[in-house]
C-alpha cells in the first residue's frame, strides 16, 4: 500500500486532546471494510409464535432475555478503548522494541487489512481500539518480551452505526449518509421473531452549554428516543421511519414471552410484543391446540413470582373452553403446562399395536 507524507499540523484525537505533530517520516497506509446488505422480512401476526424446544429452553429463554454487548456509552465514544475503528479513521501505532513500527500513522480505508511490518496483515476495521492493541501485542510478543503497544486514534472519520439486540446480525455498520430506520435494520439482517416493537435510538449531539462562569462551552451529549415499529411494519406511519445518523446506536429489545409446553401440537414460546398478557385460550390457539394424549382438565400455569417463588395455578381447560370458568391471563415468563392422560396413552398404545398386527395380517395375505 502506498504511503504519503503525514501532515505536520496537530491532530485532534478521539478523546478531544490535541496530539503532538506527526513525524515527517511517518507513513499513512489504508485499510478497507466490506459492506453487507440484507433484506428484511416484515410479515407479522398478532401473536407471533417462536417455537422453541420445550421446558429447559423455555426456562432458559426467561432468564436470558437481557441485552448483550458494549454499553451505549462505549459505543458512542465514552470509552476510547471501546471505539470501533472504521474507514477513514487515522490511527498511530507504536510498538516498543520494533523500530519499523516505532511510530506509524495509518489511514483506514475500505480494504479492512492493516499491513504492519514484521507483524503481518491485521483486520483493523470493525475492531475496537482495545482489540487491535491486544492483537498487536500478541504478535509483537514473538519478537519482544512483554512488548508495550500503543494505538491512538488521531482522527475519527468513519461513520458507524451500532445495531444491537433482537436482530439477526448485530454489529457495527458504516453509513455513507443518514439512512432510514428500516434500511439500517435491514443491514443487520432484520429483526428476529423475539423482537419487540419498540426500537431505542441513541445519538450523539453537540450542544452549547452555559457554564457557571457565564461562558458557553460546546459539549457532547447523548439523546435517546423510542420509535414504535409496529405501524411501520404494517406499511403505516411512514414518519416513524426516522433517519439514523452516523455514530448512533439502534437497540431492538427482546419482547416478553410466555410458553406452552406438554401435550400440544406446537410447544414453544409466544412473543407478547407490545401486549402485556395473553389469555390461556389465546396461548392454546397459538400452540395449535391439544394432542390426542392431552388431559386438558389437569393443566397448570407455572409462574415465578417475586423472590423467585414458584407458584402452580391449576387450570381446567375443559371448563374454560365451555365458558364455565374465566379465561386466565398469562404474563411474561408464565408457562402453560398441559399433561398427558395416562389412560389415553395406554389405550393409544393398545390401538397402535392392534393396528400394526392387523396391517401385518393384511400384508401377509397379499
Amino acid at each position: 500500500m502506498a504511503g504519503r507524507a503525514a501532515s505536520a499540523l496537530p491532530c485532534i484525537e478521539a478523546c478531544g486532546h490535541v496530539s503532538p505533530p506527526r513525524n515527517k517520516g511517518s507513513t499513512e497506509k489504508t485499510v478497507a471494510a466490506s459492506e453487507n446488505e440484507m433484506k428484511m422480512g416484515v410479515s407479522r401476526s398478532k401473536y407471533r409464535a417462536s417455537w422453541i424446544a420445550p421446558w429447559l429452553l423455555a426456562i432458559a429463554a426467561v432468564s436470558l432475555c437481557g441485552q448483550e454487548g458494549l454499553p451505549v456509552g462505549d459505543l458512542l465514544g465514552g470509552d476510547p478503548d471501546g471505539y470501533v475503528l472504521g474507514p477513514g479513521d487515522e490511527v498511530r501505532l507504536w510498538v516498543f522494541g520494533i523500530d519499523e513500527v516505532g511510530d506509524q500513522v495509518y489511514r483506514l480505508d475500505a480494504s479492512g487489512v492493516l499491513d504492519v511490518p514484521y507483524l503481518g496483515q491485521i483486520q483493523a476495521v470493525g475492531k475496537t481500539v482495545k482489540a487491535l492493541r491486544e492483537e498487536l501485542r500478541a504478535r509483537a510478543g514473538k519478537y519482544v518480551l512483554e512488548p508495550e503497544v500503543s494505538v491512538n486514534v488521531l482522527q475519527r472519520r468513519s461513520r458507524p452505526v451500532s445495531v444491537l439486540g433482537a436482530v439477526r446480525q448485530p454489529g457495527v455498520y458504516q453509513l455513507d449518509a443518514p439512512r432510514p430506520l428500516l434500511e439500517v435494520l435491514s443491514m443487520a439482517g432484520g429483526i428476529t421473531e423475539e423482537a419487540g416493537y419498540s426500537v431505542r435510538i441513541a445519538t450523539e449531539v453537540w450542544r452549547d452549554v452555559l457554564t457557571e462562569g457565564g461562558k458557553v462551552e460546546r459539549r457532547k451529549t447523548v439523546e435517546t428516543r423510542e420509535v414504535d415499529l409496529k405501524p411501520l411494519l404494517r406499511g403505516e406511519s411512514p414518519e416513524n421511519n426516522v433517519l439514523i445518523f452516523p455514530n448512533s446506536v439502534v437497540s431492538v429489545p427482546r419482547a416478553d414471552m410466555t410458553f406452552v409446553i406438554g401435550a400440544v401440537m406446537k410447544p414453544g414460546a409466544i412473543v407478547l410484543a407490545d401486549e402485556k398478557s395473553v389469555s390461556v385460550l389465546q396461548a392454546l390457539s397459538a400452540a395449535g391446540g391439544f394432542t390426542e394424549m392431552a388431559a386438558p382438565g389437569k393443566a397448570k400455569i407455572l409462574r415465578i413470582e417475586e423472590g423467585r417463588v414458584r407458584r402452580e395455578i391449576p387450570v381446567d381447560l375443559k371448563k374454560v373452553m365451555k365458558g364455565k370458568t374465566d379465561d386466565i391471563a398469562m404474563y411474561a415468563g408464565d408457562v402453560l403446562f398441559i399433561p398427558t392422560s395416562t389412560m389415553k396413552q395406554v389405550r393409544q398404545a393398545a390401538f397402535k399395536t392392534s393396528l400394526a398386527i392387523l396391517a401385518g395380517v393384511i400384508i401377509w395375505r397379499r
